[in-house]
C-alpha cells in the first residue's frame, strides 16, 4: 500500500526594518503659582503697673486678632510683687501674591522609520530552482 506525506516548512526572510530613533529636549517654560506668605509685627506697649498681690498674673491672650504676650519683672517695694512691665503685641498678616517662575521640563518625542525590503531580491529568499 503507497501513501503519499506532505511536510512543510517555513524559511524566515526578512521583509522590512523599523528604525525608533527617540530625542529629549528640554523646554523652559513659565510656571505661574499662587503663594501666600504670613508677615508678623512685633510692637512694644509699656503699661508701667504694679500687680495687685492677689491678683493673678496675667497669661498670653488674644484680643482682636492681636497675640499678646505680657512682660513680668519684680521690682523692691517693701515686699516683692509682680509688675506688668510692658506687653508684647503680635499681629499677623496673611498676604497672596502671584509669582511666576522659570523651570526647566524634558519632552521626548519618537521617531519611526519603516524600509521595506523587496521580497525576491532580500538576503534571505530563495531564488526558483534552488533547495
Amino acid at each position: 500500500m503507497a501513501s503519499e506525506t506532505a511536510s512543510v516548512s517555513a524559511v524566515p526572510r526578512v521583509t522590512g526594518t523599523v528604525r525608533v530613533d527617540v530625542r529629549t529636549e528640554t523646554v523652559e517654560e513659565l510656571v505661574r503659582l499662587n503663594l501666600s506668605r504670613t508677615d508678623v509685627a512685633v510692637t512694644r506697649h509699656e503699661v508701667d503697673r504694679m500687680l495687685d498681690p492677689a491678683e493673678d498674673l496675667p497669661g498670653i491672650r488674644s484680643e482682636d486678632g492681636v497675640t499678646i504676650v505680657p512682660i513680668l519683672e519684680e521690682r523692691v517695694v517693701v515686699e516683692v510683687r509682680p509688675y506688668l512691665k510692658a506687653e508684647l503685641h503680635i499681629t499677623t498678616t496673611t498676604r497672596t501674591e502671584d509669582v511666576a517662575m522659570p523651570v526647566t521640563l524634558r519632552r521626548q518625542t519618537a521617531e519611526v522609520t519603516r524600509k521595506s525590503v523587496d521580497a525576491d531580491t532580500g538576503p534571505h529568499s530563495q531564488q526558483p530552482g534552488e533547495d
